[in-house]
């Protein structure tokens, strides 16, 4: 017990909380231009690629709780060379079986220069740019609310 006495002790010491929220700043600066660059490196990666067939050769599944989650190993060829892509979570289903996937033909975007790097077509991290954006405006607010409540802190 008093080890928790000194952990809230700690957390409610002034110093402490302005620490904290001279700590957003930085996140939230990190956190937005994370997002952007997300997005940012999607399109311009999209704009170059080319499209090239794959077929799912492996999957693993893990069973979750409420879901399972399927990695896939996908190869494709290019140039008369062949590529393994692992697309980890490539699909989150109540059940999924291994024969559905398993043989599956799949688009795959792929870099000219470096046919290496690729990307489905059909997931584009837009969802995890946005909520970076969120995230990173959320923080920068809650900077702000701190900063009325506790003050500037003073070196």
């Amino acid at each position: 017990m008093k080890e928790n006495s000194i952990l809230s002790e700690l957390m409610e010491s002034e110093t402490f909380q302005k620490y904290v929220t001279l700590a957003l700043i930085p996140i939230s600066v990190i956190l937005v231009l994370w997002g952007i660059f997300l997005s940012v490196s999607y399109s311009s990666f999209v704009k170059t690629a080319v499209e090239v067939d794959g077929v799912i050769t492996d999957v693993n599944i893990i069973n979750g709780k409420s879901h399972d989650y399927l990695d896939a190993y996908i190869t494709y060829t290019v140039d008369g060379v062949e590529y393994e892509y692992y697309y980890e979570n490539y699909k989150t289903a109540r059940i999924i079986n291994r024969r559905d996937y398993e043989g599956m033909r799949v688009k795959l975007l792929c870099d000219p220069s470096n046919p290496a790097k690729v990307k489905l077509p059909n997931k584009p991290p837009y969802a995890q740019s946005v909520v970076m954006v969120i995230a990173g405006v959320a923080s920068g607010v809650l900077y702000f609310v701190l900063k009325k409540r506790y003050g500037s802190l003073q070196y």
